[in-house]
């Protein structure tokens, strides 16, 4: 993922700044002076997967939000207009580490908030735009009918049902019961394959992600991508590394849960079996740097 930087637009310093088990993402930075670098900056991003079918149904049944406490809305804001050089690591020869040179002051005093991954425009952006959707999503209910037609008021009725805890409570499984009927029906690798086709627009979840974009080969055209899938945590290391077994330990207590909610028989069995397929498609699946190499995949 490219970022783009530009200085002129804001006090923040030449780079992002992340934690944890990073991706590695371009950054290019355009400085007042006319002159330009790129470094590479380290970025928490794990990919997003999913669980096989009945995990991701299952999910459904715990719909709930919690309010964030966003800072209020202030209008537009642009920051600090100009170059900031306080960002920089004076004490060291741009000869040296050029790197820490430009940006070693900043790294030095930014905090990555605790519920955040990373400091960045991007995610300055990112928060900002969301507070902005939150805004409108709470005020749209305000003018929502019972059926809706405009699109406001669908946002809004949709909004509300969503945040409606005690009416999901005591619905329970009731809205996706036929969903679950489907599942507890196929008995065969060709039905669940069916459902499996799915997973683009309904509940059941798939080993696969089907996604489309520009073909990396012939851009003027675009192109069917499949990518790897299947699991309910973040990465195939939770299942494999003694040190995530605590955490698989919880995520398997989680599925119980689930099945124990829909009145599954055996749940704590078949949540044992959900995990132990988990970990085979773990085994199966590319690491993050396999992921990374552009050369790996084959396209026709």
């Amino acid at each position: 993922m490219a970022f783009r930087v530009d200085t002129s637009l804001s006090a923040l310093p030449l780079v992002c700044r992340t934690q944890a088990k990073p991706h590695r993402a371009l950054v290019e930075l355009s400085l007042t002076t006319g002159t330009a670098f790129t470094s590479f900056c380290e970025i928490n991003m794990p990919p997003i997967s999913s669980s096989p079918a009945t995990l991701i149904i299952l999910s459904g049944l715990l719909l709930s939000t919690s309010a964030r406490g966003e800072e209020p809305l202030r209008g537009l804001h642009f920051g600090t207009w100009g170059f900031d050089i306080s960002g920089e690591n004076a004490a060291i020869k741009p000869g040296d580490d050029f790197f820490e040179f430009a940006n070693g002051g900043w790294l030095a005093g930014t905090r990555i908030p605790a519920d955040k991954t990373g400091k960045s425009i991007d995610v300055l952006i990112n928060n900002r735009t969301e507070a902005q959707l939150r805004n409108i999503m709470e005020e749209a209910p305000q003018h929502a009918g019972h059926e809706p037609k405009d699109l406001k008021g669908k946002v809004g009725a949709f909004y509300r049902a969503f945040m409606d805890e005690n009416r999901i409570e005591a619905l329970g499984s009731t809205p996706i019961e036929s969903t679950l009927t489907a599942i507890r029906a196929a008995t065969t690798h060709e039905q669940l394959g069916r459902l499996m086709g799915r997973s683009e627009f309904d509940f059941e979840g798939t080993f696969f992600g089907i996604s489309i974009d520009a073909d990396p080969k012939n851009p003027t055209r675009y192109a069917v991508f499949l990518s790897q899938g299947g699991l309910g945590l973040p990465d195939r290391d939770y299942y494999l590394q003694r040190a995530f077994t605590a955490q698989l330990s919880k995520y398997q207590q989680y599925i119980q849960q689930l099945l124990r909610l829909i009145r599954w028989p055996d749940a704590a069995e078949n949540a044992a079996a959900i995990v132990a397929m988990e970990k085979r498609i773990a085994e199966a699946s590319w690491t993050k740097a396999e992921q990374r190499d552009s050369n790996k995949p084959t396209f026709p």
